[in-house]
């Protein structure tokens, strides 16, 4: 199946087959949400569960080659959509850290492997989600929605259920 792009046709990628071409990921491709981390997995759902077409633990997958970088946590296929994932508390003090993270991960997608790839695939909207560790501690205040909007991250929630 082709999908055309301004007059440039496009393989359509799989999430596992997306994932497989992704170089510094390939050997991280697990069935389901296997590679969520166990004290993570509570947080992470599907409302759906066989729509999910794997997943990937981006933050073991690059820690090596990028030990000393900011790394996101999760790639996520469900539905036909890439979901990023970063589990991470909920603090007033971490949102510059979240961003610093979202704005590594967009760096290392647009430099990660021959198009297509990873980066190519359709994202979940928005494309980059933060879920609580142990709740949110800061207001929802319009500032911050904007500061995490402005940088395509949704607003941390406390339990992630894909839909």
């Amino acid at each position: 199946m082709g999908l055309s792009t301004l007059g440039k046709t496009q393989t359509k990628l799989t999430f596992k087959e997306a994932v497989l071409r992704t170089a510094d990921v390939a050997t991280g491709y697990k069935e389901g949400l296997q590679a969520i981390k166990r004290e993570h997995t509570k947080l992470i759902s599907a409302k759906y569960p066989r729509k999910i077409e794997g997943s990937v633990d981006l933050d073991a997958c690059l820690k090596k080659k990028y030990e000393k970088d900011f790394r996101w946590d999760y790639a996520i296929g469900y539905d036909s959509l890439c979901y990023f994932v970063e589990v991470h508390k909920a603090e007033t003090s971490e949102i510059n850290t979240i961003i610093k993270k979202r704005r590594a991960l967009g760096e290392w997608l647009k430099s990660s492997a021959p198009k297509p790839n990873i980066d190519t695939l359709p994202k979940s909207n928005p494309a980059f989600i933060w879920v609580a560790t142990n709740g949110v501690h800061f207001l929802p205040n319009a500032s911050i929605r904007r500061l995490l909007a402005s940088n395509g991250i949704a607003f941390p929630k406390k339990i992630l259920i894909l839909e």
